[in-house]
């Protein structure tokens, strides 16, 4: 490695042996008048050419050394203002507790659970012709109307939790059971173009995605996992639609986020792109194969996802999907902080 020492050397070295070259060239004979009237260099002149060349090089690599040292202070200096403002606005703009909502959706079109559409079809058309009925439904309810201009309403959706007579029992039903109500979600964020693009080729290769807490790639990762003992875990039937909705509520809490280190504060966060999975991980204690539950999360698509974090709420849609070598998917956002809602 050259120093400023060693540079300055150089320097002085060129210019020394340029004065050689010129006072060498003044007390010997450079030239001489062929038998033919023409000029040629002696060999002291060849070698005072030589020695003014040598003289140049030097100069000009010491110059050029000392450009190249100076743009390597210039990038290490960057770097380290970089790094320091990095640090200024991780303690000013912490990240703290960040809070999610997964909305997974399963389209009626899946043969293995044409049983349980059924009968939510069925229950929409009762609900729709008398919407009385959901009081008989302790742990269900309307959760979306349309009101006509005479002002009647209609039920357009219902919601209701694991405890509610219209879900799948876990022992009764267990594979269904384990779909609608555990059935977990993987998330990760990634800040940089080469992060992300390395993740996609990563997920290509592998049969399961794996990307949240005990998952590799992206810089902030976490599993939501539901609990069916809070009143957290629910499912919305759409009437009109028939598209079941599974709406996974959590928070990514220190102990259990994974972090690279790229993303530390809010602005670091709002410039990521989350990628979401359904986490297969979580199955019923069963003995065999469990083809519905196999199924019914493989039909899983992305609806929504909604981030809450510094007094912030993000309302993430229209997903980027790629595919791991077994078909399973895996949804990516638009960089979170181009979602953030009013």
């Amino acid at each position: 490695m050259f120093d400023e020492t060693t540079l300055s050397a150089l320097k002085y070295a060129g210019i020394f042996i340029t004065a050689l070259a010129s006072v060498w060239a003044l007390v010997t004979q450079t030239t001489r008048i062929d038998d033919h009237g023409k000029k040629r260099l002696t060999r002291a002149g060849w070698g005072s050419i030589a020695i003014t060349l040598t003289a140049a090089g030097l100069t000009a690599t010491a110059f050029w050394l000392d450009s190249d040292l100076q743009r390597k202070a210039s990038v290490a200096k960057s770097e380290a203002q970089s790094e320091q403002d990095r640090m200024i606005e991780r303690a000013a703009y912490p990240i703290g507790e960040l809070n999610a909502t997964v909305v997974f959706a399963l389209k009626p079109d899946v043969p293995a659970l044409e049983p349980v559409f059924s009968r939510y079809e069925e229950f929409g058309r009762r609900l729709v012709a008398d919407p009385a009925i959901i009081e008989d439904y302790p742990g269900a309810y309307i959760s979306l109307k349309a009101i006509s201009a005479d002002g009647q309403e209609t039920p357009k959706s219902f919601t209701f939790y694991p405890w509610s007579e219209l879900a799948p029992g876990e022992e009764a039903d267990p594979e269904l059971h384990y779909l609608l109500f555990e059935t977990g979600a993987q998330l990760a964020a990634s800040l940089s173009a080469q992060s992300v693009e390395a993740l996609k080729a990563d997920l290509a290769t592998r049969d399961r995605a794996r990307i949240g807490y005990f998952g590799q790639g992206g810089d902030y990762a976490f599993d939501l996992s539901r609990d069916t003992s809070q009143d957290e875990s629910t499912v919305t039937y759409d009437i009109d639609t028939g598209l079941v909705s599974l709406w996974i509520n959590g928070s990514a809490r220190e102990r259990w986020t994974r972090l690279s280190g790229e993303v530390g504060a809010v602005p670091e966060l709002e410039r990521s792109r989350v990628f979401s999975a359904v986490d297969v991980g979580s199955v019923p204690d069963l003995d065999g194969d469990f083809p519905t539950l196999e199924a019914g999360r493989k039909a899983l698509t992305m609806d929504t996802l909604f981030l809450s974090f510094a007094g912030k709420n993000y309302h993430l849609f229209g997903f980027e999907a790629v595919e791991t070598s077994t078909g399973r998917k895996v949804w990516i956002s638009k960089p979170v902080g181009e979602t953030l809602e009013d």
